[in-house]
């Protein structure tokens, strides 16, 4: 007997794969886990910050936001090179969020082709 399959299911796969990539990022940061969110992003990511650095950061960041209230997405843009990052072939996605505690927010990730799989190579939030 089969079961249904989730609903998000579905969803997530009529997303373009950096953009599923980007919101499984998000979802692991809005659950606080600060600690994952560097552990699934880019080598080249790593390479700036270590683990703990990266978890207090993001911590001090998202922390006083309180939870995630809407997310939309407004920009996927492809480059092929950024400044001060070795060429390849990268994602900038810009959000409009809104968090309990402020009420305007715009979230951008940058994401990287690495071993066949989008992975984050910068998190930035103002």
């Amino acid at each position: 007997m089969a079961t249904a399959a989730p609903e998000s299911e579905p969803i997530a796969a009529a997303l373009p794969p950096e953009v599923a990539a980007a919101e499984r990022w998000l979802a692991l940061a809005d659950a606080g886990d600060y600690r994952e969110t560097w552990d699934q992003a880019a080598p080249y990511f790593k390479d700036q910050l270590t683990k703990s650095q990266w978890e207090g950061a993001l911590g001090n960041v998202r922390g006083p936001l309180g939870k995630l209230v809407s997310r939309k997405l407004r920009k996927n843009a492809p480059y092929d090179h950024l400044p001060g990052a070795p060429d390849g072939e990268y994602r900038v996605l810009i959000y409009i969020s809104k968090f309990e505690s402020q009420p305007k927010a715009t979230e951008m990730l940058i994401l990287m082709f690495t071993k066949e799989q989008w992975r984050l190579a910068g998190y930035f939030l103002r």
